[in-house]
């Protein structure tokens, strides 16, 4: 497997367990409009009319995914690995005996020429192996796609460009889950670990200067940038919107129920939702920064009780602070059906 050279000059987010895989049901992942895409591809030197090839292979990559009930990790991986090999376009020709969307070669074992220029028959041969690998969600979409594809190393860490292409081309993935059943959803993708909990079950805890939240982070490859969705449907009343990374940069969303969550150290120039916006739970609200009082990248999260106190809230373990009553996000999340927690 080798790299296809595009001729241009480059210019540099599964869920697991039960009530938290929006993404496993088939049909649900669907192709969005992406800015950066058409900018990056429809440049005259892409060729008149290879811009709709693009995305009409892209869509054909998402069915075979949807069809498999692959995650929209996995679709997304297998979005930019054809982006990286091929630029999207089915060649019959490439490097060696390479060929087709992804490269592949009949010499190492990918099928037959006819086989590999089946896009279906190629989309289905690069999820099979990526589903071999072990631990892939927790692996960024580059490394997923060398662990399949054994390229040259230099060359893809030279000219891997596709997450942000990626990320808009299958950006507001929903499903019949939790998400719309029980009205909650995972606040980031796979892979995560909790890297600073409240010990919330504590009884002594608010004697202690409590941590007010829950601080999620630890991917494989690094935590910023990773997308933040919303936990839960609701309005926006704060939001760091164009602030860059100023301050703890709190992004707040008041939900139905009364209760509010506050997702923090967000770069601003990353938040896509500003004050009075409404948002529903699986949402990308932002992207896991290092702003503010940060130690490194993460996502902190906390909730509130809101005045439209709820039965079920009174149960919730607390903490105090600054002469405010803070939830256990994980005793939320876990009321409305959804782990926080990893396993």
């Amino acid at each position: 497997m080798s790299v296809v050279a595009l001729p241009l000059i480059f210019t540099a987010a599964n869920n697991s367990g039960s009530c938290t895989s929006p993404d496993d049901l088939t049909g649900r992942v669907t192709l969005q409009e992406s800015p950066k895409f058409d900018a990056h591809f429809g440049k005259p030197w892409f060729g008149k009319g290879k811009l709709e090839e693009r995305k009409e292979n892209a869509q054909r990559i998402i069915e075979v995914g949807n069809s498999r009930k692959e995650t929209a990790y996995s679709i997304q991986t297998a979005l930019e690995t054809a982006m990286q090999e091929s630029g999207l376009l089915n060649l019959p020709y490439g490097d060696r005996d390479s060929a087709g969307l992804f490269q592949q070669r009949p010499s190492q074992g990918w099928g037959t020429m006819e086989q590999i220029l089946n896009v279906t028959d190629s989309t289905s041969a690069f999820f099979d192996a990526l589903d071999k690998i072990p631990n892939k969600d927790s692996l960024s979409h580059k490394d997923a796609a060398i662990a399949v594809q054994i390229p040259d190393l230099e060359a893809y860490n030279s000219t891997w460009i596709w997450d942000d292409m990626g990320d808009e081309l299958i950006a507001g993935v929903q499903g019949e889950t939790c998400a719309e059943a029980n009205g909650a959803h995972l606040p980031l993708d796979p892979g995560y670990s909790v890297s600073y909990g409240g010990g919330f079950n504590d009884p002594n805890y608010p004697a202690v200067k409590p941590h007010k939240g829950i601080d999620l982070s630890g991917y494989s490859g690094g935590s910023l940038g990773k997308p933040v969705y919303a936990a839960f449907s609701g309005t926006v009343v704060v939001s760091p919107i164009n602030r860059g990374c100023n301050g703890d940069n709190s992004l707040t969303i008041v939900h139905d129920e009364g209760f509010k969550v506050s997702y923090m150290h967000m770069n601003g120039d990353n938040v896509p939702v500003q004050v009075g916006d409404k948002v529903t739970a699986g949402d990308q609200i932002g992207k896991i920064g290092n702003c503010g009082h940060s130690t490194g990248a993460h996502l902190h999260i906390e909730v509130l009780p809101g005045t439209d106190t709820q039965p079920w809230i009174d149960q919730m373990p607390k903490a105090y602070k600054f002469g405010l009553t803070f939830l256990d996000p994980v005793a939320v999340m876990k009321h409305f059906g959804v782990d926080l927690l990893p396993n």
